[in-house]
Parts: C-alpha cells; sequence; structure tokens
C-alpha cells in the first residue's frame, strides 16, 4: 500500500500533497528519534530539530517564490495568493466569532459574493485551512482547534514516547 500511495503522490504532481508527505514523513522521525532518547537528551534533540525546523520555514519563506518558479508551477499557488489577501479582510472584519460555521461561502453571502467577483472565479473555500477556521469561528474558534491540535499532538507523541512498539506514531 505504501508503494502505491507514493507512486499515485508522485504521478499527481501535486506539490502541496508532496510536501504534506514530506513533513508527515518528517514528523514520524522526529518521533521515533525522541522515543529513543531520555532524559535531558530527549529535550536536546527536540531543541535541535525544533532550530532546524525553523531555518527550513526561514528559507521557504525567503526562497519560496523563485523555488516555485523554477519548477515550473504558478508563483500565486493557482490564484490562492489573491484569494487569500481579500479573505484576510473578511476574517479582520469578524475577528472575534467570524462569520459562522460554513455560513461565508454561500450564494447567500453578500462577502462571498464580492470575493468571487472579485477573483473571477466561485472558489468553494478560503482553500487554506487556518483561514476557513478563522473566516467561520474567528479567534475563539482557531485557539480552541490550536489548543485541540497542540494536544493530541503532544499526548501521541507521549504515548510514543512511552511504548513505541505498540502503534501509536501510525496514530
Amino acid at each position: 500500500m505504501l508503494g502505491a500511495s507514493v507512486v499515485a503522490l508522485v504521478l499527481s504532481q501535486s506539490v502541496t500533497a508532496m510536501f504534506a508527505g514530506v513533513v508527515a514523513l518528517a514528523a514520524a522521525r522526529f518521533n521515533t528519534i525522541i522515543a529513543r532518547r531520555r532524559g535531558i537528551s530527549r529535550a536536546l534533540v527536540a531543541l535541535l530539530i525544533l532550530q532546524l525546523a525553523a531555518i527550513v520555514v526561514f528559507f521557504l519563506a525567503q526562497f519560496l517564490v523563485p523555488l516555485l518558479e523554477a519548477v515550473g508551477k504558478d508563483a500565486t499557488l493557482t490564484g490562492r495568493i489573491p484569494l487569500w489577501k481579500l479573505v484576510d479582510e473578511r476574517i479582520g472584519a469578524r475577528l472575534l466569532l467570524g462569520h459562522g460555521y460554513q455560513a461565508f461561502w454561500t450564494a447567500a453571502s453578500m462577502d462571498a459574493w464580492k470575493i468571487w467577483s472579485e477573483i473571477g472565479w466561485m472558489a468553494p473555500t478560503a482553500h487554506s485551512g487556518y483561514r476557513e477556521v478563522l473566516l467561520g469561528l474567528g479567534v475563539v474558534g482557531f485557539a480552541t482547534l490550536t489548543v485541540v491540535v497542540a494536544r493530541a499532538v503532544w499526548q501521541g507523541t507521549r504515548l510514543h514516547c512511552e511504548d513505541p512498539g505498540a502503534g501509536w506514531l501510525w496514530m
């Protein structure tokens, strides 16, 4: 199944999916390395890996557009960047509680129609999960999501470190 998945991923030519796959593999490797360490060694390895992640994020922030152009991809991420600028304005209009869960991208939403007319296509979503949460649920919903995701990652890592052979890394 893994081989078939890799082949399908490569054939899809989706840079986003490939990037997500690389991030998932890196996270799995991170958890495996952490599970083998104990005490201060575990903390030092975690800090080292976090520093490497920060360097990668900095590198991508500086060189993403030239990298995309070098591989022949659209630097606007297929029209997402102009969409995100308009969505960010709508998020700012109702920052605290948002527009309501799944209420923004409907035919009855004048704000959605303004965005659709400006970008020239009917985007069904914000094309960014984080922006979609902020748009629908505001900072309150986003903070809740952040706490839930952070807790899940923390618990999964802790369980994997306690018993690496139990299959927690898969979860």
